[in-house]
């Protein structure tokens, strides 16, 4: 979908960027594998993301079980850590 609706796209639109980095956070979260280095930009491109989010979308409350995912992704570092 990407590739077929992104020339058609100006490349500074920010709900491009938003949608391209959602992507990017699936992309990652649904990887066969990780390692420490994946989890950790998982957890900059969601801090990105929330703020991109609060940006965007100013008048519109960030639902609590979608908030809490920078919270999952520091469990994952922590149990990462712990079975290394």
């Amino acid at each position: 979908m990407l590739v077929s609706v992104g020339p058609k796209v100006r490349a500074d639109d920010e709900h491009w960027k938003f949608f391209v980095s959602l992507k990017d956070i699936a992309e990652i979260v649904f990887a066969p594998c990780l390692e420490l280095g994946h989890v950790l930009l998982l957890q900059t491109i969601i801090q990105d993301h929330i703020a991109t989010f609060n940006m965007l979308f100013c008048d519109k409350a960030l639902n609590a079980p979608l908030s809490k995912i920078l919270f999952w992704t520091s469990m994952i570092v922590l149990v990462y850590v712990v079975c290394v």
